[in-house]
């Protein structure tokens, strides 16, 4: 049977009523995006799709609109409908929208209507999808200072994946079951990342501290874990605002003194780690650098000069200098060089250091 055939059975058996189109070009005939009923799915937003979107679409016969007569069928539907078939209805109700937006160029910039997308997209079960959606939208809000409301973005897209198989036993990441973990590929955990790390940054500038150490602990936590990211393909560059982000926590006076020490160095190694292993100089060598002040503000001086010997086989000033500027903001590792000056002092040697120095 057609599905144009089941609509016109569930009209006469009064489950369905159906609204007659009449124009192609009065929006307001086919109602506010606000007044739309004819979604099946619970959860399923508002939506307006245009008349041209209506005609091209399988799902539309005539331009025809149709809409329970009562809640109560739909709530009866919904109650054994399977999940499947709710994303699925999710994902074809995204994917209308999003073409939409392409052809029509007033929407691309209408973070209201790309909000809605994100939702369907997110409740369709695609993560790809809505965390890229959710990164986008969520930049534009952290510039117009709506750090708050990119937060609740960020977390509908991890709750998705905390609802993932509930009743596993496996333990749990920032939330999310190390079994879903196990199943993500490269692009899947950047993409997981970049969302725990723009939720850290939101949660710092609004000076959440203890939001913004969970989610990057969290970020952490999980690029240890995952399997794929021991990968050649995968970023290891990705990680390096964590450290970052870590670090800024620290100042904030989020974690206790007494393991701030340790946890400081213990940061200061793991970025050591992921820089060598993303294999670019720029990077290993600003975290060898970090590294070397930690250890020498915690007094641990010859630790410090021992991390100026690895930067002395990889610095190079004619081709990194500028790379590291660009990244960094100045040179961080040749300014180590002229830290090691007063970490020799502490140290009672001056004659070695001062010559490193001036070279």
């Amino acid at each position: 049977m057609e599905l144009c055939a089941h609509f016109d059975v569930a009209e006469k058996e009064g489950i369905l009523e159906q609204v007659l189109s009449s124009t192609e070009h009065d929006q307001d005939e086919f109602g506010d995006p606000a007044d739309e009923e004819g979604n099946l799915c619970a959860g399923l937003e508002d939506v307006f799709i245009s008349p041209s979107g209506r005609k091209s679409h399988p799902f539309y016969s005539d331009n025809r609109r149709y809409r329970f007569t009562y809640d109560s069928w739909k709530t009866s539907i919904l109650s054994v409908m399977l999940d499947g078939r709710k994303a699925e209805m999710h994902e074809q109700i995204a994917t209308v929208l999003e073409r939409e937006i392409v052809e029509e160029t007033e929407s691309k910039d209408d973070l209201e209507l790309q909000i809605h997308v994100f939702k369907h997209w997110n409740l369709s079960g695609n993560f790809t999808k809505a965390a890229e959606l959710a990164l986008m939208i969520g930049g534009q809000l952290m510039i117009l200072g709506l750090n708050s409301q990119a937060i609740l973005l960020y977390d509908d897209v991890l709750n998705a994946l905390e609802q993932i198989s509930p009743f596993d036993s496996a333990k749990k990441l920032g939330g999310i079951r190390s079994s879903i973990i196990d199943t993500f590929d490269t692009n899947h955990l950047e993409l997981l990342i970049k969302v725990y790390i723009s939720m850290g940054k939101a949660c710092c500038n609004m000076g959440l501290g203890e939001g913004a150490r969970d989610a990057y602990q969290s970020a952490l936590d999980i690029l240890d874990y995952a399997p794929c990211a021991s990968d050649k393909e995968f970023d290891r560059s990705i990680s390096f605002p964590i450290f970052s982000g870590l670090f800024v926590v620290l100042k904030m006076g989020i974690i206790d003194k007494e393991e701030s020490c340790s946890f400081e160095k213990d940061i200061c190694k793991r970025f050591v780690e992921q820089a060598r292993l993303n294999n670019d100089p720029v990077h290993y060598g600003r975290a060898l650098a970090m590294q070397g002040e930690t250890l020498a503000r915690l007094g641990h001086f010859e630790e410090a000069l021992e991390t100026l010997e690895v930067i002395k086989t990889i610095y190079d000033i004619d081709t990194q200098h500028v790379a590291i500027c660009k990244a960094y903001g100045s040179d961080r590792v040749g300014q180590a060089f002229a830290h090691s000056v007063n970490w020799n002092r502490h140290l009672g040697g001056l004659t070695q250091p001062l010559k490193l120095a001036c070279t």
